[in-house]
């Protein structure tokens, strides 16, 4: 997205938006309705944090690591995880896969651990792990604790930073 992008008829995103604690505030008018001090963002379908802004729906992480870093990065990561959480302190510019690293656990999963999946074939747990667009085999074993281990440490190894493991 283009940093072009974050002007508008009615002044720069500085001038219509107040931070505060990981939130957006309206510092400025843009319709005709007073909102000056009120939050200026509401929640999308995707349950992110988003404001209106130059006609269009913008995600408010997004716009706040532009005000305070002044681009916009590929993607920005939320930290912890919690999209809602848009303290600056949380955010972080990341790629498509390193955001994808730092994801949590999804409902589909049936083995409680990231990265582990119980082969019946074999009555072992299996390893395997994605970084940039390679699978890594991490290893079969019998014992789930060893499984979670293995996986762990390749996650680290892999992921670096943005190795999430819940």
């Amino acid at each position: 997205m283009s940093t072009k992008y974050f002007n508008s008829k009615h002044g720069t995103v500085y001038e219509i938006f107040q931070y505060k604690e990981g939130r957006l505030y309206w510092k400025k008018n843009t319709s005709f309705i007073n909102l000056i001090g009120k939050e200026a963002e509401s929640i999308d379908s995707r349950g992110y944090y988003n404001v209106s802004y130059n006609n269009k729906r913008v995600l408010a992480h997004r716009l706040i690591f532009f005000m305070f870093h002044g681009y916009i990065p590929e993607f920005v990561d939320h930290i912890d995880g919690n999209k809602l959480n848009n303290n600056i302190y949380n955010l972080r510019p990341a790629t498509r896969t390193q955001n994808q690293q730092n994801t949590k656990i999804t409902k589909r999963n049936t083995s409680g651990e990231k990265c582990i999946i119980w082969r019946k074939d074999t009555n072992k747990w299996r390893v395997r792990i994605r970084a940039n667009n390679v699978i890594y085999d991490g290893g079969s074993y019998f014992d789930k604790n060893q499984a979670i281990k293995v996986a762990i440490e390749l996650r680290e190894k892999l992921h670096g930073e943005f190795a999430r493991h819940k």
